[in-house]
């Protein structure tokens, strides 16, 4: 995982440290209980303004459906 890291620029020095010392597991913690709370059940989820959801993977003209009820034009595929 820190080799992987480092490939996007990351310190290595510092990606370690945070998983030994779990740094970041209250976070996550935290966004897995939203993410229940929230009714989500599938990976991935994509949420648009805390109103519509996409779950799993969808063509194209569904999220060009969201779009356009948050009133965003259309983009060509």
């Amino acid at each position: 995982l820190v080799r992987i890291g480092s490939t996007t620029g990351l310190s290595q020095r510092a990606l370690r440290e945070a998983l030994e010392l779990g740094s970041f597991c209250e976070r996550v913690d935290d966004g897995v209980a939203w993410a229940r709370a929230a009714g989500i059940r599938s990976v991935p989820t994509f949420i648009f303004d805390e109103k519509y959801a996409i779950e799993g993977a969808q063509e194209w003209e569904a999220f060009q459906e969201v779009m356009a009820k948050l009133g965003h034009e259309p983009r060509p595929a």
